[in-house]
């Protein structure tokens, strides 16, 4: 959750100032292929387009199909009948956010998240079909991750289950460039910055 005092237009503006920095560099140093433009930030695109755009149209969708049982699937069954657009504002102001990732024009998969205090969670990962069987996978990961180790306040990312194998083949692909950056990865899919970043461990 946010600060008493920190204003949600202020923490998407930090959230720019960050995603501006993810220019892939983390993705290059594990040895993963790019996208053709960098992610762009969920949020950003919903308060620059319209009710109608391609980026409304599949963060609606995205918001209406939750994996069945999920910690998210449970946050929205709780919440009360909204229309969509009501949805999606309210699921921003409870700190979710995401990454949306386009090849030729359209958007092809995404990583959301949501913020808790100092940890930034990643929960749903997608990409179109014709990308699923390339390391793009693990390229939408370690870009959240790169993305994360830059936001203001953030101390820890998390990319997934523990047991889930993209969760275990990132961190495997992570790790070996993890003490290079000052970084601790765990199997279980954290990555702590904070030995990074002394002034925030006290």
């Amino acid at each position: 959750m946010r600060g008493a005092d920190a204003k949600p237009s202020d923490e998407r503006a930090r959230s720019k100032a960050a995603l501006a920095g993810v220019e892939g560099w983390l993705a290059r140093r594990c040895g993963l292929p790019s996208f053709e433009a960098p992610p762009i930030l969920a949020s950003s695109v919903l308060t620059a387009t319209g009710a109608s755009s391609p980026e409304h149209c599949y963060i609606r969708w995205w918001a209406r199909h939750p994996d069945a049982g999920s910690r998210f699937d449970k946050a929205v069954r709780a919440l009360p009948e909204m229309s969509d657009a009501a949805l999606v504002a309210t699921l921003l102001r409870m700190d979710y956010d995401g990454l949306l990732y386009r090849q030729h024009g359209t958007i092809v998969g995404h990583v959301f998240f949501q913020r808790h205090g100092t940890d930034l969670c990643a929960f749903s990962c997608s990409l179109g079909k014709v990308h699923r069987r390339s390391k793009l996978w693990a390229t939408v990961v370690i870009d959240f991750v790169e993305f994360a180790s830059g936001l203001s306040g953030i101390n820890r990312a998390r990319v997934g289950g523990g047991n889930h194998p993209i969760t275990r083949g990132c961190m495997a692909t992570l790790k070996p460039h993890a003490a290079g950056l000052g970084w601790t990865v765990s199997r279980d899919g954290w990555v702590d910055f904070r030995s990074r970043r002394p002034e925030e461990t006290s």
